[in-house]
């Protein structure tokens, strides 16, 4: 219970001061791992994703920068 209330804080923190977006959704099966992705769209923004996949849940934080 207290691991779970840690984690639901640390995704509001990242959301509030890193701006980024946090998605949930659900899986079905059994999944573990993490996965970092980085697309260029136009010649001065990328999209960064990174995703985790803890079981039957999975976590996606995206965010974009600009050069």
């Amino acid at each position: 219970m207290i691991i779970l209330f840690l984690l639901v804080f640390v995704f509001f923190f990242v959301m509030n001061f890193v701006n980024c977006d946090i998605l949930f959704a659900p899986i079905k099966g059994l999944m573990f791992g993490a996965l970092y992705h980085d697309e260029l769209f136009d010649e001065n923004e990328t999209e960064h994703t990174i995703q985790v996949l803890l079981f039957f849940f999975s976590v996606n934080f995206i965010w974009s920068t600009f050069e």
